[in-house]
């Protein structure tokens, strides 16, 4: 009974050893496994370039444990022969059709990187791409925003110059998308659509412009009742609001959006040359405070 006993107490000393310390990839045998290392982020979501120097508070993830759910070619776009190459939980985020989207964190002596990953709703890997990055060459920070695009702020180490801005969407096969790209100067309204190429059969699909800098896109929804809508302003760069959804029509001429998890609502009024938008919710986590979703756009020719 006593060797019986013993040999318990040495197997559950063996496996204490190999579950403890501080590295967090160890026996990682599904998705979820690997995702739950990944602290759970908000949006809107900024990483700055000066954040990649700092030391990260994560327990490491190993190169092996990783390469089970990402293919190889990707942990080897920032490794440096004989030297390794440290990778940290940055975190996760989900997106409405259940995307998974995990922050890594890659450090070496000579770059640090952050990786966005995309995993479909089974946890399979679709893509990766690198957001953030520091070496000698490039500083590359970044934020996402409420609807998960991707904006990539470039600049060389040492240069005074604002740093351009490329603007990225994670597409519903996991793929990435270049929807704009501002080298420091003001945009366009009709610049950042990532709804231009949708259908517009409808007649009231279309461009509709407030100025250079204001947008109201609409294109056709799922049934006639039905409308997508992507809307953009930045008022003389102090006051920006940018939402996107699905509105349905609640009469000839007159559609509503109204978000199903929050207190945001909009008003659309159509007429042949214009439409008219006013906020009748608050849709404050979409704008600056002191601005609104109101106006009177019209139709672009």
């Amino acid at each position: 009974m006593k060797r019986i006993a013993g040999i318990l107490a040495i197997a559950v000393l063996l496996t204490a050893c190999r579950s403890g310390g501080q590295r967090g990839g160890k026996g990682l045998h599904s998705f979820n496994d690997l995702q739950s290392l990944f602290p759970e982020l908000e949006t809107p979501f900024q990483y700055p370039a000066d954040s990649l120097a700092a030391k990260p508070r994560v327990p490491e993830l190993e190169p092996e444990d990783l390469s089970a759910f990402v293919p190889d070619s990707m942990l080897k776009e920032v490794t440096i022969k004989k030297v390794k190459t440290h990778y940290y939980p940055l975190g996760r985020l989900q997106s409405e059709s259940r995307q998974h989207f995990l922050l890594l964190k890659a450090v070496n002596p000579r770059i640090r990187a952050v990786y966005l990953c995309v995993f479909d709703k089974k946890g399979r890997f679709s893509d990766a791409r690198i957001i953030g990055r520091s070496d000698p060459k490039i500083r590359q920070g970044f934020r996402i925003d409420q609807k998960l695009l991707l904006y990539l702020n470039i600049s060389k180490p040492g240069s005074a110059r604002n740093p351009g801005e490329d603007v990225y969407m994670v597409n519903p096969d996991g793929t990435f998308t270049l929807i704009l790209t501002n080298n420091a100067q003001s945009l366009t309204a009709d610049q950042i659509n990532p709804i231009d190429t949708l259908p517009r059969k409808h007649k009231y699909s279309a461009d509709y412009l407030l100025g250079k800098t204001g947008l109201v896109s609409i294109r056709d929804g799922a049934d006639a009742k039905s409308f997508r809508f992507f809307i953009y302003f930045n008022k003389n760069g102090d006051c920006k609001g940018e939402i996107s959804g699905t509105g349905h029509f609640v009469r000839p001429g007159l559609g509503e959006f109204k978000e199903e998890d929050g207190p945001c609502g909009l008003r659309f009024t159509f007429s042949a040359s214009r439409v008219g938008l006013k906020e009748i919710g608050g849709c404050g986590a979409y704008r600056d405070i002191r601005c609104f979703f109101d106006g009177t756009f019209t139709k672009k020719k």
